[in-house]
């Protein structure tokens, strides 16, 4: 069925399964999903993205570093700075996917929430 629902078979199917794995995996690291998200807006340098993020400069650092093996990220000199930016624009519909499955979520459960909660008759 997946080698149907993909148009693949084998090894190219394992690949792919694989590679979107690890892309999820490197979405689990709150870090390393906060570089990406400022990073579909603009290429940042390592310092501007430790500070936007709230992270240490060697924390994002290491996080670029895991990001860029991945092929998630690509690094681009500019005299002495080197900024990044998000590889392909795959990754960035798939952060902002993300982020709109999230916030629905979170909206579904407040509502659920003040669904629960007794109201006040208007008036009193």
């Amino acid at each position: 069925m997946l080698s149907e629902m993909l148009e693949l078979e084998g090894d190219e199917l394992e690949e792919v399964i694989l590679g979107l794995s690890e892309t999820f995996k490197a979405l689990s690291d709150s870090s390393r999903t906060k570089i990406l998200l400022l990073l579909s807006r603009k290429p940042m340098c390592v310092g501007d993205l430790a500070q936007e993020a709230g992270i240490s400069f060697s924390n994002a650092s290491h996080q670029l570093r895991v990001l860029r093996n991945m092929g998630l990220v690509r690094p681009k000199k500019a005299g002495r700075m080197t900024y990044y930016a998000l590889n392909d624009a795959h990754i960035e519909r798939l952060l902002w996917e993300g982020v709109s499955h999230v916030k629905d979520l979170l909206n579904l459960d407040r509502r659920r929430i003040d669904e629960d909660e007794p109201r006040e008759e208007e008036g009193r």
